[in-house]
Order: C-alpha cells, then structure tokens, then sequence
C-alpha cells in the first residue's frame, strides 16, 4: 500500500507540487531546502512539532536534553505553521545553548523528492516527531536510513483509532515499525496503539506537565491592570470560529449583574480577527495589535498578537479554554493551570480527554457545555471569590503534581542517545 502511495504521489507531482507549494516565502523550504549552507558539524537532533501546542512540549524536552542526554549536538526543529516557526527562532536567538547550536526549517512535504532533498540536507542522526504525526514518506526514508525514529507523547484519540482499523493490518505495522519506540500520552493510548500493530510503546503522561510556564512581559501586565483596575474581566484563549457567538452570548447575559465586566477574546489564529470585529460594535472594542488598550467604556479586548497569552493569564482569573465548543478536540487546559487560573472548558475535549477527565476529578476545572451554562459559573466565580480561589489552588496543585513525566522520558529516551553516541 505504501509502496503504491509512493509511486502515485511520483507520478502526480507536475500537480501535487505546484498546488501544494502555491506562491509563498517558504515554498523552498516546503521542498527540502533551507537558508542554512552548511549542515553544522557533530550529531544532529531532528525534532518535528507541527504547531504552537507542541512546540512548547517540543522547546521544553530540548532544554531537558541540551543538559541531560544530548549536551553536545546540534539540535534541527522543525514546524509546520508560521506562528510556531516565529516563535521557534525567537526562543533560539535567546537561549545560551540553542542560539548557537539551534536551528529551525518548515517540514517538508511529505513527497518522495522533498524528502529526499530535506534528508540529503541535514543529515540527522535521530528523529523525534511529537503527538499525532505520521507522514509514510518521511517514515519510510528513515527507516530506509536506518535511523532512531521516536513518536513522543503520541496521542491517539478514539474516532482516530477506528478510522486506523479500516487500514490493511500489513500497512498498520510497516507504519509503527518504522519507530524505533513510542511513547503514548496516556494508558488508554498505548493500548490503542498496540492495537494497530505497534510494538515498542510505553506510557508517561502528558509531557506538556512538565512544560515551563508561559512567559508573560511584565510592562504590558502593569499597563493592562492600570486600565482594568476594579472591573471584572474574563479571558476566552483560543477561539475558532464559531465560539466567538457562544462567548458574546454569555457576555450580554453577564452584564445584567456585572455593567463594567471586560470580556477578553484571543482567537487561535489572528486572521480570524476581521470576522470576529464584525460581530462586535468597533466603538465597544479595543484591539491589541492597533496598540490600544480597553478604555473604562469598552466592552471587549481582541488580543490578535502572538505570544501574549502568558501575560493575559497573570492578569485574569477566570480563563475559558477555546477548541472546545466546536467539534476541534480542545486545547492545552495545562497552561492556565500553572498561571494558577480558574478554568472553563466546552464539551468537545476530545484531543484532551484524560487531560480534561483528570482536572474535572480533581475540581480543576469546569466543563460548560452552552452560553447560558458558561454565563452561569462566571457569574458564581465573579460573586464568590472564594470558589473562585478554591479552583485555582486545585488546578495549580494539579499541574505541579504531574512534573514527574520526564523521569519516565528518560527512561524512554536515553537508550537511544546512548547508541548515538557509540557510533
């Protein structure tokens, strides 16, 4: 079945390619090209995290290998948005290791010739792909190259896992042969990945415990709580479209008790920014990357920015976590966690169903499944402060309980390191 996915994607590449690539400023890196001339000498370390929620997994596990497993190679990470690519090379040009020895492209396409190219290029001796990717060209290349291949805090949720079994068995392990190892999120996904045929997996917990907290820029901290001293305010992280109506619901419900209430909207991806000013009166909405901040008679805050996240949840404490009132799976709930926030989720946590089960029995957070519903327990947050405290300490105490996945990644990981070494 590979071997035919292989061939046809040769063939077809007069039309995948050029459809593919379209016009862009990274089309030659989505080739296997890259602005770096030179593969820079000793061990190389390829890591791959597709978007901003794995790249902080991903920053965090090469802080822990820069100084354990890995002290003297080089180190390839490698994105697949521009979001994450920007803040990959922000984090590189100010870290003491990685600014020299850290180096970033986009992940190619995963075509025989971008392969080919992107691996003729950088020559890595291990591979580490984080959560769900599974691209069959890069697999097959590197296990045609021999090369330490490891799926890390590999997730596998259970509508994935029934699309899986309608996939021949024979392609199922050719696919999970080609890692070295995997490491599953949870209990409940290294079953389902020894069900598919996987051999080699064990279990952590969800690496993103153990990832540093969100930074936050102190200046912009000190402005905003200037300008929102005394009003309530609560923060929607995270928005697709779809959940702004059911954040703006609530928000009208809200203000029969709370007049001066600030509603702060951060959608995932700043080009959602135009939709969401139309649903909203301009003159009641301030906009962060117009470089305004809420005025007293302002309703609404848009954070449209990047990297900004941190310092909204130092100054809110109420924080609903976006993804889920739509059918995307969820978000992280982890990183309010550890800015000590009290947090609301929707229904659909699918991508983050032991994450979400595990806060919700430990009274960590709150799963709100309408606007009427999350309208309801910001309310009883806003009155009672401390309810309102009592789930913060609770989700805080969570996160910090969880720190210990690294040691079983060590355990995972060092073997591999130790044969690199040798050779």
């Amino acid at each position: 079945m590979w071997q035919f996915y292989r061939l046809l994607l040769i063939l077809l590449s007069p039309i995948v390619l050029p459809y593919s690539l379209g016009y862009n400023r990274y089309r030659y890196s989505r080739i296997g090209f890259s602005k770096q001339r030179t593969r820079p000498n000793g061990p190389l370390l390829w890591v791959h995290a597709a978007s901003i929620g794995e790249v902080f997994t991903a920053l965090m596990l090469l802080d822990h290998l820069c100084i354990g497993a890995f002290p003297c190679g080089n180190v390839l990470l490698t994105t697949q948005t521009v979001s994450s690519a920007k803040l990959v090379c922000q984090y590189f040009r100010t870290h003491p290791i990685l600014r020299k020895r850290g180096f970033h492209c986009f992940f190619p396409l995963d075509h025989p010739l971008c392969v080919w190219a992107f691996l003729r290029r950088w020559s890595p001796n291990i591979a580490i792909f984080l959560e769900s990717e599974l691209w069959p060209m890069m697999l097959f290349a590197l296990r045609y190259r021999s090369l330490p291949t490891l799926l890390v805090n590999a997730r596998l949720s259970e509508k994935s896992f029934t699309r899986w079994k309608y996939v021949p068995e024979s392609s199922r392990r050719w696919l999970w042969s080609c890692f070295s190892g995997i490491l599953a999120q949870s209990a409940q996904d290294a079953t389902f990945f020894r069900a598919l045929g996987a051999e080699n997996v064990t279990f952590s917990g969800n690496l993103k415990y153990a990832a540093s907290a969100l930074p936050c820029d102190e200046s912009l901290l000190l402005l905003l709580q200037e300008k929102t001293a005394g009003r309530p305010l609560w923060v929607a992280a995270s928005l697709h479209p779809g959940e702004e109506e059911i954040v703006l619901s609530a928000h009208k419900r809200l203000k029969a008790s709370f007049p001066s209430l600030l509603t702060i909207f951060v959608p995932r991806h700043p080009k959602h920014t135009i939709d969401l000013m139309r649903k909203l009166k301009r003159e009641n909405v301030a906009q962060r990357s117009s470089g305004t901040l809420p005025e007293p008679w302002q309703e609404f805050y848009i954070v449209d920015s990047f990297g900004e996240l941190g310092t909204l949840y130092h100054l809110a404490d109420i924080v609903f976590v976006g993804g889920s009132f739509v059918p995307v799976g969820g978000h992280n709930l982890i990183e309010p966690a550890q800015l000590e926030c009290a947090i609301l989720h929707g229904p659909h946590m699918e991508k983050c169903q032991e994450i979400a089960a595990l806060f919700r029995q430990h009274a960590a957070a709150i799963q709100v499944n309408d606007a009427t519903a999350m309208a309801s327990v910001v309310k009883d947050l806003l009155e009672h402060p401390k309810r309102c405290a009592a789930l913060k300490a609770a989700a805080k105490d969570l996160a910090s309980t969880q720190r210990h996945v690294l040691k079983a990644f060590d355990t995972f990981a060092t073997p591999h390191f130790q044969h690199l070494k040798q050779n």
